[in-house]
């Protein structure tokens, strides 16, 4: 799975308007960045904990306008991010500025494509009311199309009831019809420009802009910031990190090297909306004993629970190859089990091309090289699978029940993911960890791979899988596993305080 998943951001609610988070996809899908930062161990903050969301910085230029846009019922989300950066459609701005207004009533609109949602049409029928706006066409608003900060000028200007003002300092202002506005919003000091000689007429505009141009409209009322926060992990664009959590898995990687000189490490997180991160994520690994869920999964889906129930225990809590085996055969042998998890499970990087059973070798007859995963596979696989979107309710709550049932504490290579996980999460977790040794064609040393799907609280959750490979220091792959795992909780939970350290773990000496 290359990008991001499909959003499970839900609906962004701007002022009543349900922008959907199809609009805004683009921005939405984070896709799989490293970001190596090297540093301390330490979780970094949230960049914003202000004015009840958490991507907005108590210090940004926005952070007043947020919380006067929160106290008057202006612009508000949904959802713990208040998404400074997404793109405003004519139709949140029509309802921004008719909120801001007090939303005064007016005869309907002419427009056809407005719909019936009643705050989209009441704010443009007020609009084209007092003749802010007339229309992309005669019969057309386009609610749906990006508003631009020309467009939101000219709207401001004619809701100002268009007085004049001397001419603005802007090169880049071209159209004739925008002059006056850009001018206006120039000399009352709403706008300062994207620098000194550019305005950015056809850029579209930004909910942290469209919110800063009607506070400053209004006059900048005094307001008090509120300091609270919900916890916001929704990455907004690939270079903006609300939680800090690809700088962490960048000093994850910081501190495997820094143990381990020859390990090569991969890590992908999906968390519970949808949100994707990951380093390396799509490089392939050997597959092991970790895609054993996967195997189970797929029996499940074609020979039925009760078939599975005499082998599924013992293939994956006590990790038996015998019977893993017995669930390939179930799921109708190699070659089906690698067309289910393409088609039905939808790890596109995941097969197995050989499995023996005995003294038996089978191999498929269409997968060549070496069995694989990604770690993009099997977070993925376990974000799915938590959420029943390839087995029936009563088949996923036992496969999960099994994967809760394998061991909670580190031993050997089992539980290396959960060990260092506080309660509840650690007893609620869905793990599986694979291992091979030196050797073998994938890796010059030990070579780890295992996934789990951790449960945050409220409702929250998210998908972790971990690889280590060509590592010559077998203990302290293990234990990266673990501190990993629990650094990730930290970061998504909020929980900075979470000691994930033990004291014999080798020294760390990247960073500052």
């Amino acid at each position: 799975m290359l990008g991001c998943l499909k959003d499970r951001l839900g609906s962004l609610r701007l002022m009543g308007l349900v922008a959907v988070a199809e609009r805004t996809k683009t921005l939405l899908c984070c896709g799989f960045v490293a970001c190596l930062a090297a540093g301390s161990l330490l979780t970094a903050a949230p960049v914003g904990a202000s004015s009840g969301y958490g991507d907005v910085d108590a210090d940004g230029y926005f952070a007043r306008a947020v919380q006067w846009s929160v106290d008057n019922n202006i612009i508000t989300a949904d959802e713990p991010c208040f998404f400074p950066g997404a793109p405003v459609t004519r139709g949140d701005a029509a309802v921004s500025l008719w909120n801001m207004e007090n939303r005064p009533s007016a005869p309907v609109h002419r427009f056809a494509d407005v719909g019936y949602d009643q705050s989209l049409s009441g704010a443009v029928s007020w609009m084209a009311e007092s003749k802010i706006t007339t229309g992309t066409s005669r019969l057309t608003f386009s609610p749906d199309a990006q508003a631009t900060r020309g467009e939101v000028a000219a709207y401001l200007h004619r809701l100002a009831g268009r007085p004049h003002a001397p001419r603005h300092r802007f090169s880049d202002v071209a159209s004739a019809w925008m002059h006056a506005p850009v001018s206006w919003m120039a000399a009352q000091g709403i706008t300062t420009g994207v620098s000194t000689e550019e305005f950015a007429p056809d850029k579209p505009l930004t909910r942290a802009e469209l919110v800063t141009f009607l506070y400053r409209y209004k006059g900048q009322p005094a307001v008090a910031v509120d300091p609270s926060t919900e916890r916001c992990c929704l990455r907004i664009s690939a270079d903006a990190d609300p939680c800090g959590l690809s700088a962490e898995l960048g000093r994850l990687v910081e501190v495997a090297r820094d143990w381990d000189r020859t390990v090569e490490v991969a890590a992908s997180v999906i968390l519970h909306d949808g949100s994707v991160y990951g380093v390396n994520a799509n490089e392939p690994v050997p597959s092991a004993s970790a895609v054993k869920p996967v195997w189970a999964a797929a029996a499940i889906d074609v020979a039925g629970l009760e078939e599975v129930l005499p082998f599924a225990p013992a293939a994956l809590v006590r990790s038996d190859n015998r019977a893993a085996g017995e669930l390939i055969d179930l799921a109708g042998g190699i070659d089906a089990l690698n067309a289910w998890s393409r088609d039905v499970a939808g790890l596109e990087d995941t097969h197995l091309s050989g499995w023996r059973i005995g003294s038996v070798l089978r191999r498929s007859s269409t997968a060549r090289g070496l069995s694989q995963t990604t770690t993009s596979d099997l977070a993925q696989f376990y974000a799915r699978l938590y959420q029943g979107e390839f087995l029936a309710q009563g088949e996923s709550a036992q496969l999960m029940n099994w994967l809760r049932s394998t061991t909670r504490r580190l031993a050997y290579v089992e539980g290396a993911i959960v060990d260092r996980l506080p309660e509840p999460a650690n007893s609620g977790a869905l793990q599986k960890l694979g291992w091979l040794p030196p050797g073998g064609g994938w890796s010059t040393g030990n070579a780890l791979v295992g996934g789990a799907l951790v449960p945050v609280g409220d409702g929250e959750w998210f998908a972790i899988a971990l690889s280590s490979t060509h590592s010559t220091h077998y203990t302290r792959a293990v234990k990266w596993f673990g501190l990993a795992a629990c650094r990730v909780y930290a970061v998504v939970a909020g929980d900075p305080a979470h000691d994930c350290g033990r004291g014999n773990d080798p020294a760390v000496t990247t960073g500052d």
